[in-house]
């Protein structure tokens, strides 16, 4: 990981952070060289997660994004080490499975997406 290409990002779990989630979003996905269509896949896929983390009640995260030329890898991490995906509805998974390229979560709890 190229620590200068990294942007992170601490959030509170609250909805009317989500419009700035998906700005910063699309900022990362746009450095990567990425199409109209792929920006909004990246937006789609933080809205989820960011939502999830949201309904299982943390006080918030901790989200990175490490734009590379044609590659996107987002990092979230929650902040009281609860598993990202715990307030996921039966939705989201599929989603992020069929718009991103990897998704991996490890025993942390945390979700790293990459998406090519």
């Amino acid at each position: 990981m190229d620590s200068n290409r990294v942007i992170k990002v601490e959030v509170p779990s609250n909805k009317d952070f989500s419009r700035i989630m998906r700005l910063t979003a699309a900022g990362a996905a746009d450095a990567c060289g990425f199409n109209v269509d792929m920006i909004e896949d990246v937006k789609v896929m933080v809205s989820e997660v960011f939502g999830s983390i949201i309904e299982s009640g943390c006080p918030g995260a901790v989200i990175s994004f490490e734009p590379a030329e044609g590659r996107l890898v987002v990092l979230f991490e929650t902040c009281n080490g609860e598993p990202v995906l715990k307030g996921a509805n039966e939705m989201t998974v599929p989603i992020l499975e069929a718009l991103a390229g990897s998704v991996d979560s490890d025993k942390n709890g945390s979700l790293r997406l990459v998406i090519e």
